[in-house]
């Protein structure tokens, strides 16, 4: 097999390198880095152990859905893909594809919430027929909000490639690390689980069959631990395979492996805060100040 699109690498990955040191071991005989002493398994250089490198021969689907197993579970198997030729366009096709698992449930999720604030609100908004200026910067509102939970979950899936280039490294290593650092977020796409199960529990809420001690009630409240504990899972997973991968790919220090894994947290509360909350508040900020003058 052979990477799709491999064309597209750089001539400094045309070689087959040690996963310790980056020398180049093609042509080379033995199982044994000369430079470093590393032991290393040619055959498992030779061949990626990415699937989704080879969506042109298995499928797209089951490409994809392999190889979110692996980011998830077995992490330190996408990390051996830095001792090869990594094509950059694999793993950045593969992170839209997850962002855009995350994204649509979560904006169904809030159109849906909106539609439901809007229900309610019909007596007081036929009120408001003639208040064309406040419905366009009420409909801009949703697009700046359904814009900027995309850029959060873009720029958040990204933000951990920073941390993967150590001055100890090439440059080469460096951006294969970054490369490989996309499959990292592999357990977004789990994201439309707990939506679906608040939306089964939303449709099974009702007095008659939610009464205390029912076998109902004790499924409900199943399904509401799911509700919580999915979110901790993928987070914790997101978080466990972008560390593996930084150690495995960089052979980076404990020191620079507890500052990325203590970062990414707070990476991701801040980007939510400048990009999820931040965007949206000053464009209604914007909006209050306009219609003050109308």
């Amino acid at each position: 097999m052979t990477i799709q699109g491999s064309s597209s690498t750089t001539a400094d990955d045309a070689e087959l390198l040690c996963p310790a040191c980056d020398y180049p071991l093609r042509g080379l005989e033995g199982d044994r880095c000369p430079e470093c002493g590393t032991a290393f398994d040619r055959t498992a250089l030779n061949v990626s152990q990415i699937p989704w490198v080879y969506r042109g021969q298995i499928g797209m689907v089951r490409a994809f859905w392999r190889t979110v197993w692996i980011a998830v579970f077995k992490p330190r198997r996408i990390a051996l893909d830095v001792a090869r030729p990594v094509n950059l366009s694999d793993g950045r096709r593969f992170r839209h594809i997850v962002v855009l698992f995350a994204y649509v449930p979560l904006l169904s999720a809030g159109l849906w919430a909106l539609i439901e604030g809007y229900v309610g609100r019909i007596p007081a908004l036929k009120e408001m027929r003639g208040h064309v200026l406040g419905w366009g910067l009420e409909a801009g509102a949703v697009v700046v909000a359904a814009f900027s939970l995309w850029l959060f979950l873009f720029a958040a899936t990204g933000v951990a490639g920073y941390f993967l280039h150590p001055a100890s490294i090439s440059l080469s290593r460096q951006n294969r690390a970054a490369a490989l650092s996309d499959y990292a977020c592999a357990s977004l796409v789990f994201t439309p689980l707990p939506l679906i199960t608040l939306l089964l529990m939303w449709l099974l809420d009702r007095p008659d069959m939610t009464s205390h001690g029912s076998p109902l009630m004790l499924f409900m409240t199943i399904l509401g631990f799911f509700v919580v504990l999915c979110p901790i899972f993928q987070l914790l997973a997101w978080h466990r395979s972008s560390v593996i991968l930084l150690r495995r790919t960089t052979h980076c220090t404990g020191a620079r492996a507890a500052a990325m894994a203590a970062f990414l947290p707070v990476a991701w509360v801040a980007l939510f805060a400048l990009i999820g909350v931040g965007i949206p508040a000053a464009y209604m900020f914007i909006s209050f100040v306009i219609l003050s003058f109308n």
